[in-house]
């Protein structure tokens, strides 16, 4: 945790909720934050998965199928810019997320995805449902045709149990204590009651002692066999329902950036509810190239982007921002996005970019330091309340490093070095070009290195936030 009393000058202070809500979101990250978060397994019983033809209808049928299109109100849309393609909606920068709350059994999704990587992660209450390559688990998913994916939770069985017994005839012989297996309705196990108070041998008050499992549920039932030698009890009777595989789940989907999406299809009945952003949460925003885009990822939740986000506690809000080929002055240079980060408003900003201008060092070198301090003082005024950490190149081949010393020296000279760090990681060495992490191409790390990236920048990114006042 922080050094709060450096934060807010004071020691062992309690704040009162007029006092917090005057804190900024990044200060109240800080003053709640204990330690790192780990990544969430895979769940424990994950909903059948099927693919649907391409071209084909939805695989959930009936005469009315009720959906949510791309623009329903009721699934929530989060983490990045949005923008229309066709009947499809895709993220403009990396992974984008829709999330709902839905209360059925099964569902299926409407994509058209192109690329042969990680194309859509489903989290179900907070876990995810696989962390497969889902073309590989899906071969023919990423043909550039549409296709409907199929979440199955299983055959919901609807079965009652007792939860109201009223006395209808009170009956006589009774003790306390007696147990009445009662009969009526349909059951697999009956349901039983104890006598918990008598007069004179007639039933005063009962509680229920075994709730049953019933297909139907009766409205009154007598006694079928009592424990002493009580006889002639009825009761009215209610009842409730318990389901095996229906119950309302949060739903969330991360779509890669090859991935366009246009909405869902549940089983009539089915409510569709909206999972509402916090927007009282701390955003964190990592901008970066491919690496960060989600290239070779093998499930969306697995960029390297995204775990650190997790385990900082900061997923509820988080964007991913990548571009790929972005550098700060190559290809589509950072100044072209820098007015996309601001209308996203992070609280926390951490640029993972400069890695690209390491391939052009040669024509743009002599610049590249002035347009680091120009982007950073582009975002420490357009946001007041931003911290930024910056992640050097994952490693560098230039003369003596310089591309690396060039992006060093812009941070070193932004206008507010209280709100902003740097961080060298190309110094450690521990990524290089055809290195244990890295692909078979020399430049994007597979999943193995996307965990490697995140595991070894995770501590000194979350050092260097919690470092600012």
């Amino acid at each position: 945790m922080g050094d709060i009393a450096s934060v807010f000058g004071v020691h062992d202070i309690a704040f009162e909720r007029a006092q917090y809500a005057a804190l900024s979101r990044f200060h109240r990250w800080k003053l709640g934050f204990t330690t790192l978060r780990s990544i969430p397994e895979v769940m424990d019983s994950p909903p059948v998965m099927t693919v649907g033809a391409a071209g084909a209808a939805s695989l959930i049928s009936g005469s009315t199928i009720p959906g949510c299109g791309k623009d329903d109100a009721r699934m929530t849309r989060l983490g990045g810019t949005f923008e229309d393609s066709g009947a499809y909606k895709r993220g403009a920068r990396g992974g984008v997320r829709y999330r709902f709350i839905f209360d059925g059994s099964r569902f299926d999704y409407r994509i058209r995805s192109y690329l042969g990587q990680g194309s859509v992660t489903l989290y179900v209450d907070g876990k995810p449902v696989s962390k497969a390559l889902f073309s590989e688990e899906h071969p023919g998913l990423n043909d550039d045709t549409e296709h409907f994916i199929l979440l199955d939770f299983g055959t919901d069985v609807l079965t009652y149990g007792l939860v109201s017994p009223a006395i209808l005839n009170a009956g006589s012989g009774y003790a306390a204590g007696d147990v009445i297996t009662l009969a009526g309705g349909i059951f697999t196990t009956p349901a039983q009651l104890r006598v918990t108070g008598v007069k004179a041998g007639a039933i005063t008050a009962a509680a229920i002692h075994r709730a049953g499992v019933y297909s139907v549920a009766p409205d009154t039932m007598r006694q079928a066999n009592a424990t002493g030698s009580g006889a002639g009890a009825a009761f009215t009777t209610a009842f409730a329902g318990l389901h095996t595989t229906k119950r309302a789940r949060k739903i969330e989907m991360i779509l890669g950036f090859g991935v366009r999406f246009a909405g869902i299809n549940v089983d009539p009945g089915v409510s569709v509810l909206p999972w509402a952003e916090n927007t009282e949460a701390t955003k964190l925003l990592i901008a970066g190239d491919s690496v960060t885009q989600g290239f070779f990822n093998t499930w969306e939740g697995g960029n390297w982007s995204r775990q650190v986000a997790y385990m900082l506690g900061l997923e509820e809000r988080f964007v991913q921002y990548g571009t790929s080929g972005r550098g700060f002055l190559k290809n589509t240079p950072f100044s072209l996005d820098t007015p996309g980060i601001i209308d996203l408003a992070p609280d926390m900003l951490v640029i993972a970019d400069g890695f690209n201008d390491m391939f052009q060092f040669a024509a743009t070198g002599a610049a590249l330091r002035g347009d680091v301090t120009a982007r950073l003082n582009e975002l420490l005024t357009a946001l007041p309340n931003v911290r930024i950490v910056g992640i050097s190149p994952y490693y560098d081949t230039t003369s003596s490093k310089a591309c690396t010393a060039a992006i060093a020296a812009g941070y070193a000279a932004a206008s507010d070095q209280s709100r902003v760090r740097f961080y060298d990681f190309a110094a450690t060495g521990a990524y290089s070009a055809f290195g244990a992490f890295a692909s078979t191409d020399g430049t994007h790390p597979g999943q193995s290195g996307q965990d490697f990236l995140a595991a070894v920048l995770i501590p000194p990114i979350a050092n260097l936030f919690l470092s600012m006042a």
